[in-house]
């Protein structure tokens, strides 16, 4: 579980909830990256058996401009059951 804020330093990853709350992620990417991990800011929340792509910091020219996101804060569902797949071949 990774509650704070981040960019992760892959091309690409597949995220998909199946049960308890979605992954979060900011929408825009003008974000002030040096705030992370603690920025404030709006943000969008999959909702479960949603599949989502978020393109790392590896992608081709996207260095700077990766998916901004977090795990869900801590709830009073007792579980979540979540699948992240990363490619094999480089991005």
């Amino acid at each position: 579980m990774c509650p704070g804020w981040h960019v992760d330093h892959t091309g690409i990853r597949l995220v998909c909830t199946y049960q308890g709350p979605g992954t979060e992620w900011l929408d825009a990417q003008d974000v002030d990256r040096r705030a992370l991990p603690s920025i404030k800011a709006a943000f969008v929340q999959a909702t479960p058996g949603e599949i989502v792509l978020l393109k790392g910091s590896l992608w081709q020219d996207n260095e700077a401009f990766g998916a901004v996101h977090r795990s869900p804060a801590p709830s009073a569902v007792p579980l979540r059951t979540l699948v992240t797949l990363d490619p094999l071949w480089d991005a």
